[in-house]
């Protein structure tokens, strides 16, 4: 989550004005879009070989994303994590959200058939973190671009 007002810094007329912005404003979107853009370059700890392995076997059959490499650790196999990822905007608590949608599709196995794993893209999410690949907690860098991104928005619509 994403604090996007500073309580002390605003009046409540302001704050309901900012609200009102963000709501009709779509910065929702922009904002998804720049986190999941940064989401896929960002690195994590470094994988076995062992699971280089099983990646390089696994994308003879599944469709890869375009920023996969099997030694890169940085989610981007099939991209279906972050690109499930969705920007909300909690207006009752001046904070922006950003979560996993969706069921992830089974891969292809090599048999030719799909795995049963129908899983939740939010236990997926939760299965990174307890591995400490905390993907939806977004980094510094992450949180002031989100910031800058909201306040261009911002100031594009006080001064139109």
């Amino acid at each position: 989550m994403v604090n996007y007002t500073n309580s002390k810094a605003y009046s409540a007329v302001i704050k309901k004005r900012i609200r009102a912005i963000v709501k009709s404003s779509g910065v929702q979107k922009e904002i998804q879009g720049y986190y999941r853009e940064t989401s896929r370059k960002r690195r994590f700890r470094v994988i076995t070989e062992e699971t280089i392995d099983r990646r390089k076997k696994m994308s003879q059959y599944n469709k890869t994303h375009g920023d996969y490499s099997p030694r890169r650790s940085n989610l981007t196999f099939s991209g279906q994590l972050i690109d499930s990822i969705k920007a909300y905007v909690r207006t009752s608590k001046d904070v922006i959200e950003l979560i996993p949608t969706g069921r992830r599709k089974p891969y292809i196995l090599k048999s030719g058939k799909r795995s049963k794993s129908k899983s939740l893209n939010t236990d997926v999410a939760q299965g990174q973190a307890d591995q400490d690949r905390h993907l939806m907690i977004p980094t510094k860098k992450q949180r002031r671009g989100i910031i800058d991104i909201f306040r261009r928005k911002l100031k594009r619509v006080l001064n139109s």
